[in-house]
């Protein structure tokens, strides 16, 4: 377990973590191997200002055409898969 790892968020989202409706963060390329039990520091984007950390609790890897409504809760949500997908094509 480490502690010296970041997740970074856009600004939108720091009121929604700090509150419980955002409890889930969808991530490519994991550069950072995150583990579970891993404590991060959640940091807001673009200031790079530290607002809070948390536990990683679990690590599921799937493509987002296999996605379940229950993968999708706690997550920003979409109007449907379709603006999904676009919103994470790079």
């Amino acid at each position: 377990m480490q502690n010296n790892k970041t997740i970074t968020f856009e600004a939108h989202h720091v009121e929604l973590i700090k509150n419980g409706k955002k409890t889930s963060t969808w991530r490519f390329f994991d550069d950072k191997n995150l583990a579970v039990g891993d404590i991060v520091t959640l940091v807001k984007r673009p200031e790079l200002v530290p607002f809070g950390t948390a536990k990683i609790e679990a690590i599921i890897e799937k493509r987002l055409d296999e996605l379940t409504e229950e993968d999708k809760r706690g997550h920003e949500s979409y109007v449907n898969d379709e603006e999904m997908y676009k919103k994470f094509s790079f």
